[in-house]
């Protein structure tokens, strides 16, 4: 992703012009797999036509999520395959 931002191949969802660099978002602490504890600091852009930011989060998270991608995958979730409560 770091690379994609610094060629000038991510663009805006708003608008479609390029993002440009803009430092890092704040820490965050991810529950990851096993229960290890991951400490990211997500990358930051701009847009240099519409100046709003953004925050470009890895594929192992999810937005305001505590837990990485891999986990919430492995939960088992209520109501499938007739699971549910009455």
């Amino acid at each position: 992703m770091e690379r994609q931002l610094r060629q000038g191949r991510l663009t805006c969802p708003a608008c479609e012009v390029v993002l440009a660099p803009w430092g890092h978002g704040r820490p965050r602490s991810i529950r990851g797999d096993l229960g290890a504890r991951l400490f990211l600091r997500p990358r930051r852009t701009r847009c240099s036509g519409c100046k709003v930011t953004h925050v470009l989060l890895a594929e192992v998270l999810w937005p305001r999520r505590a837990d990485a991608a891999v986990v919430i995958g492995a939960r088992p979730l209520g109501g499938i395959g007739g699971c549910r409560k009455s």
